[in-house]
């Protein structure tokens, strides 16, 4: 035999030898059960020659991105809700403000001048028309409207306030 095949024959062997023992080439074996640990009938050299794995395989790091990234989106979508939220109660505001002012002005006039109207109001850049209508109520239910009494509903963009106004020997109390 020529040197050159005796050189391949050597690199050979060394590396069937490294295939056969792991350890000769660096990886680190799982120690071995104790006897009352290993399954019946099962060898120590099976336990020894498995290797004890060191990193992620590649599907783990698949199903954890995905797992973040189905997180992550459910958390931007609580995110972004809440911030229409704001800003829905942000145009929402001055609205009601302007609700509960009308509502102050109109059951502050004597009781004869309450009556139903309207107003246009622009807020931001936003036109809206406020609206009141006065009805009197029947409060005792024998189907005859009160006169001593008036329901006063104020509304805008579909929003509305209600309360009633009654005059009791000129006096107005409002519930």
């Amino acid at each position: 035999m020529n040197d050159a095949h005796l050189t391949s024959s050597a690199a050979s062997r060394r590396l069937i030898k490294q295939l056969r023992h792991p350890t000769a080439w660096g990886a680190r074996r799982i120690p071995d059960a104790p006897a009352t640990e290993r399954a019946a009938g099962s060898s120590p050299c099976i336990a020894q020659s498995r290797l004890r794995q060191n990193g992620f395989t590649l599907v783990e790091v698949t199903v954890s991105i995905l797992f973040l990234g189905i997180l992550i989106m459910g958390v931007s979508g609580l995110f972004f809700a809440a911030q229409r939220s704001l800003e829905d109660q942000a145009r929402l505001l001055p609205l009601d403000s302007r609700l509960r002012g009308r509502m102050e002005e109109v059951i502050s006039r004597p009781f004869a001048a309450i009556t139903d109207g309207s107003e246009a109001i622009t807020i931001g850049e936003q036109n809206y028309t406020v609206t009141w209508t006065v009805t009197q109520p029947d409060l005792d239910g024998d189907t005859v409207a009160e006169t001593t009494a008036k329901q006063v509903t104020v509304s805008v963009d579909g929003r509305s306030l209600t309360t009633l106004v009654i005059d009791n020997q000129g006096k107005i109390g409002k519930i």
